[in-house]
């Protein structure tokens, strides 16, 4: 299967199958079905490919823009859960630890330049 550049054309959830609809590089239609259900598993199959993508080229990142994210608490209160969707309406949520959470506010705020009130530059 040879998949023109570009060729990606949509994605439909029919009834319980995905269907991943792409161009080949002779124009001809290819279609990947696979049970609704193995969604994860196929963004976890895509995970390992960019893996071994980024170890071949380990300065480059996959990179979706974020049009939409939303932070709220897991219910056991220990974690935090960030959405972010992009423009295409793909979105990913991540869980972490409420310390981690903490870690993560004192890397954004140090990136952007805010000082919080323990730490004031002089």
């Amino acid at each position: 299967m040879n998949i023109r550049a570009g060729g990606f054309q949509n994605v439909q959830l029919v009834g319980d199958k995905g269907r991943i609809n792409f161009i080949g590089k002779d124009d001809s239609p290819i279609t990947i079905e696979f049970p609704a259900n193995q969604i994860n598993d196929l963004i976890g199959v895509l995970a390992q490919a960019d893996r071994q993508f980024r170890q071949q080229n380990p300065q480059e990142k996959l990179v979706f823009p974020a049009e939409w994210w939303e932070i709220g608490w897991h219910p056991d209160k220990m974690n935090v859960i960030l959405s972010f969707r992009s423009k295409s309406q793909f979105e990913m949520s991540f869980q972490i630890h409420r310390d981690a959470a903490v870690r993560f506010r004192e890397a954004l705020s140090s990136m952007l330049g805010f000082v919080d009130s323990h730490h004031r530059k002089q």
